[in-house]
């Protein structure tokens, strides 16, 4: 069934760690066209004005459409029917449930994307190989698109929660 559940824990709190310890200055570095106004989600390191996060609002939300999240790609964090997408996407993966995309959020859905480029460069074999960044871009879209040919899935270029176990399956009989 996929990476067993205790390796994505541990895996994830990692990743939550490193990027605290390793990934404030980076992370603020990426959210280049912040505005308050736009992004009140963003966490804020105490007695900072700098946000920590690793993407803008229109890649995070172009990450919860990818995973199949019903938002809008033009959409707002602040419009509810994408905090109810996030408050979605944080109570599949037991996070705090308050429809914000913190740094908790924001780390664990790059690392679910990270994981997808992974897989589908295990499986699918893209030209070239996806990058295994944290963004759900068109080269991660076409890769899908091809898993879903390939597996005779509905073809749609979204990493649904089935897709991605599917994916994760294939992945495990190829690698070792």
């Amino acid at each position: 069934m996929g990476i067993p559940f205790q390796i994505t824990v541990i895996a994830t709190i990692i990743g939550v760690a490193w990027g605290a310890i390793s990934g404030q200055e980076s992370a603020s570095a990426q959210i280049q066209d912040y505005n308050p106004g736009q992004f009140r989600a963003a966490l804020f390191l105490e007695g900072s004005n700098n946000p920590v996060g690793i993407y803008t609002p229109q890649e995070f939300i172009a990450v919860l459409y990818g995973l199949g999240y019903n938002v809008e790609l033009d959409s707002q964090l602040t419009e509810p029917r994408t905090q109810q997408a996030i408050r979605e996407f944080q109570q599949h993966y037991n996070l705090a449930v308050d429809g914000i995309a913190g740094f908790q959020t924001q780390n664990l859905a790059g690392d679910i994307v990270r994981i997808l480029q992974y897989n589908l460069n295990l499986v699918v074999r893209p030209d070239p190989p996806l990058p295994q960044s944290y963004y759900y871009g068109s080269q991660t879209l076409a890769a899908v698109r091809r898993f879903q040919q390939i597996f005779n899935l509905p073809i749609t270029g979204i990493a649904s929660l089935e897709v991605r176990t599917k994916l994760n399956l294939a992945a495990q009989r190829i690698s070792p």
